[in-house]
């Protein structure tokens, strides 16, 4: 476990995966864009070198995934071992704004996006990681559940899917 301050130590880190004498099999990023934020500014450059900074972060990580799932698999083709792979888990509360979550669909093979305030909250499938995993449409559905401290989550229902025309306004 590693706890890092910023997005050029975060691409180091991934760029040195292939050091370790153990390979992960989950790489778990929280709060993405407290690593790559430029500040808060508003301006069209500074937005510009974020998401540079945002893209080069996502395909370091995608890549050191992609090796260590390489070689995991390997090493599960001698006898006695078992099937294994890494997984890259992001989370990302502020990705919700259209113009970083096209970023972020490109380097991450599933986007689920849960929205609310809590304790209740809605989780869902985008619909273009849908297509692009292949996943039936039944997938896209919608779970409402309700989070309250110190108990289990409940689920309160199911509705339809997100419509394509809806996903790029719906907002964390």
């Amino acid at each position: 476990m590693r706890y890092l301050s910023t997005a050029a130590d975060l691409q180091k880190i991934a760029a040195s995966l292939h050091l370790l004498d153990e390979l992960p099999e989950a790489i778990i990023i929280d709060d993405l864009s407290s690593f790559v934020d430029a500040r808060g500014a508003e301006h069209a450059g500074e937005k510009r070198h974020r998401d540079a900074v945002l893209v080069k972060t996502l395909s370091f990580l995608h890549e050191a995934t992609a090796y260590a799932s390489e070689n995991l698999a390997f090493a599960s083709r001698f006898p006695g071992g078992a099937k294994r792979s890494c997984h890259l888990l992001v989370a990302d509360p502020a990705a919700d704004a259209p113009q970083s979550m096209h970023l972020m669909q490109r380097w991450l093979p599933l986007v689920l996006m849960i929205r609310g305030t809590g304790p209740d909250f809605i989780l869902s499938v985008l619909p273009q990681a849908l297509k692009a995993n292949r996943l039936p449409a039944a997938c896209a559905v919608q779970l409402c559940y309700h989070l309250a401290p110190y108990s289990a989550i409940t689920l309160t229902d199911i509705k339809p899917p997100v419509l394509e025309a809806d996903a790029t306004a719906v907002a964390m």
